[in-house]
């Protein structure tokens, strides 16, 4: 072989090592599909995603101290509570509508009927109740349903850990919201004069009249609304996000007259006093 065939040689293997690294190059900078751009943020995060981050987080719920559930369990309870001291306030604002007063000086009707008025205001101003749960991570027993039940089927979380988290979420919800009820409403006379007082008898009367298959299958829809607001919120990755879904989802609850159990732990506590 002469010179120039080596040299020739040595050309194309040059040639070649260049076109495959250019190749090369161009594969690693080339997205697959479904892949977003560097720039490109992700708001939110798949359902695949979102049930993981369920079972991570019944995991790290399972590990909390007895000492931590209870007081986390009772800042949530406290933070509905002053959902509910704040629905019920702001629907007084309308004034149940006496026809019998009306029918000799005033032949028409409302447009809106009391009741549906009140139960707008409730549902606008009752999920300010579920903003700083989760803002500030505070145990609430109707999101802790889907979330260890999660944890406990992905066998995770062992089976008396989740119910003992259900357990100290419930009954921690529950003295939260009669502590509410007790100081900040009962013995601050906050109820104690109309409209307020007249609203909340109509309301705990309503809840208190409703037939057990009635209230049992409100309290199964609640809970789907409120695991669908949970879920959405762990999927969104920002704030904004995470208030729409918590506004929407838990204002079409009230809508749809559901009876939310921490909520009626309030309510109903406050009826009896």
């Amino acid at each position: 072989m002469t010179d120039k065939d080596v040299e020739l040689v040595t050309h194309r293997k040059k040639r070649g090592h260049r076109h495959h690294t250019k190749k090369a190059a161009g594969s690693e900078g080339k997205r697959h599909k479904g892949q977003r751009k560097d720039h490109h943020v992700k708001v939110f995060k798949t359902p695949k995603e979102t049930a993981m981050a369920f079972v991570t987080v019944a995991e790290a719920k399972a590990s909390y101290t007895i000492f931590r559930l209870i007081m986390m369990s009772f800042i949530g309870g406290v933070f509905i509570g002053m959902g509910a001291y704040t629905a019920t306030s702001a629907s007084a604002i309308i004034m149940p509508y006496n026809n019998t007063a009306t029918a000799t000086t005033n032949s028409t009707q409302p447009l809106f009927a009391a009741g549906a008025l009140r139960r707008v205001l409730f549902a606008a101003t009752f999920p300010v109740g579920l903003v700083p749960i989760v803002l500030f991570g505070a145990e609430l027993f109707t999101g802790n349903v889907m979330t260890m039940t999660i944890g406990m089927l992905s066998r995770t979380v062992p089976i008396y850990r989740g119910l003992m988290v259900l357990v100290i979420s419930f009954f921690g919800n529950g003295a939260g919201c009669v502590c509410v009820a007790g100081i900040f409403t009962y013995f601050a006379d906050t109820f104690d004069v109309d409209p307020q007082h007249t609203v909340l008898r109509d309301l705990v009367a309503y809840k208190t009249h409703l037939a057990w298959e009635a209230a049992f299958l409100r309290s199964i829809l609640c809970n789907i609304v409120v695991c669908l607001a949970v879920f959405g919120v762990a999927a969104s990755e920002d704030i904004a996000g995470k208030m729409l879904v918590i506004y929407s989802l838990i204002s079409s609850m009230v809508f749809m007259f559901a009876e939310h159990s921490i909520a009626n732990m309030f309510l109903i506590p406050l009826g009896i006093m």
